[in-house]
């Protein structure tokens, strides 16, 4: 983004961290942005496409798949939770916690449908 002159860099903080501002072009694109029509939603899940071959997966490797999966949705759904939980305390914007709350329950519908995959 600002290659394309939509935010500038201000001074390095803590860590290395780098604030940055938004820039009147950058405003006008964010605008153009929201106001544009909704693009099909293409998911992009390597776990979704690994399991459309799970016949040619070992027991094993189809196991190891899934409790990885398991791991790391349910890292996920600690993080969105949390996230919630701040959000709320917070008072925050109703559509930051709406967003918030979908990756809830997304995490938890992947998690109950993980349970379904025979093994």
């Amino acid at each position: 983004m600002a290659s394309r002159g939509y935010v500038r860099a201000g001074k390095p903080g803590a860590r290395a961290s780098l604030a940055y501002t938004i820039s009147a072009s950058g405003k006008r694109a964010f605008a153009t942005w929201l106001a544009s029509p909704l693009e099909a939603d293409h998911p992009r899940n390597p776990l979704l496409l690994r399991l459309g071959f799970g016949s040619y997966h070992s027991k094993a490797e189809l196991r190891r798949l899934l409790d990885e999966a398991c791991e790391q949705h349910e890292t996920s759904l600690a993080m969105y939770k949390e996230t919630v939980s701040r959000l709320k305390k917070a008072r925050a914007d109703r559509f930051a916690l709406a967003s918030a709350e979908f990756g809830v329950t997304y995490e938890k519908a992947l998690l109950k449908w993980l349970d379904t995959i025979p093994t």
